[in-house]
């Protein structure tokens, strides 16, 4: 198992979040975006041909969420601020699901989803970086000890020789 790391998983949402958002600003006279902006864009044809549809939906069904301050436009402050907190408090699995699904790892993907619960490790309902990490720490801990089980020294014998020749006796100390 390569090594798990919520990073990247962390990294494929802002960046997707922050590329939405600056796209759909894109013609947009104002200090942000309001609702109406992201449901109806400028250029209906631009939108769906070059934006990725996952993360403007999601800025669209989280909006009032997103918008701290409450003021019904979602400004480039607003969008930090959402940002870290979601990296900081961690993300949903439905959050992962939408915001992660596009160039993250399958696999990284796929074992984030499958072992949501065991990766929660304080069971709040949303995984950070640093549980995802340590849960890939947990995983590779597991697979050393199954591939190099422990060995009980008593049921050891040990050899030694009594000369130094190649051809001398090889006594076991358990014969002494």
């Amino acid at each position: 198992m390569s090594r798990l790391s919520g990073n990247s998983l962390y990294a494929q949402a802002i960046t997707g979040l922050r590329s939405s958002y600056y796209f759909l600003m894109q013609g947009i006279d104002g200090k942000g975006l309001t609702l109406k902006d992201i449901l109806n864009p400028k250029d209906e044809t631009k939108r769906y041909n070059y934006m990725n549809y996952s993360f403007s939906s999601y800025i669209a069904n989280n909006f009032s969420s997103m918008d701290i301050d409450g003021d019904g436009v979602l400004s480039e402050s607003d969008l930090t601020q959402y940002t870290s907190k979601i990296t900081s408090q961690g993300l949903t699995y439905s959050q992962i699901a939408q915001l992660c699904s596009q160039g993250a790892s399958n696999s990284l993907l796929e074992t984030v989803l499958n072992n949501f619960n065991e990766i929660d490790a304080n069971g709040d309902g949303r995984v950070t970086s640093a549980e995802i990490s340590g849960y890939g720490i947990q995983e590779e801990a597991k697979e050393v000890k199954d591939k190099y089980p422990k060995i009980d020294p008593n049921k050891l014998s040990i050899f030694y020789s009594t000369s130094s020749s190649s051809n001398s006796e090889v006594k076991s100390a358990k014969e002494d």
